[in-house]
């Protein structure tokens, strides 16, 4: 966790340079979803994919209506929740990767 906070911290300071003092916390939401959607170089995996077992869809899959945000996937909802065994298989690789 301190890691994560310090890759957050970082990338903030990076992009305040510019801003008027008090500001950070508008690049706040940037960075952590920065953070959240870079694979990491060691486990190679999305800290979110580690966390929900799937990639995170972007605002702009949502507004060009991509393949995985159209209704015409034809899944149910119960299909399209990752189980419990895909995260932890996720995790396992990670863990796997880390070695």
């Amino acid at each position: 966790m301190e890691r994560a906070n310090n890759i957050i911290f970082v990338g903030i300071k990076k992009n305040i340079t510019e801003l008027p003092k008090g500001k950070w916390v508008d690049e706040l939401s940037r960075v952590i979803w920065s953070h959240n959607t870079t694979e990491s170089r060691t486990t190679k995996f999305t800290p979110f994919k580690l966390l929900y077992g799937e990639e995170v869809v972007t605002p702009e899959e949502i507004r060009l209506k991509s393949w995985r945000t159209s209704e015409e996937a034809g899944a149910e909802e119960e299909d399209i929740k990752p189980s419990i065994d895909t995260i932890e298989a996720g995790m396992i690789q990670a863990a796997i990767n880390l070695g």
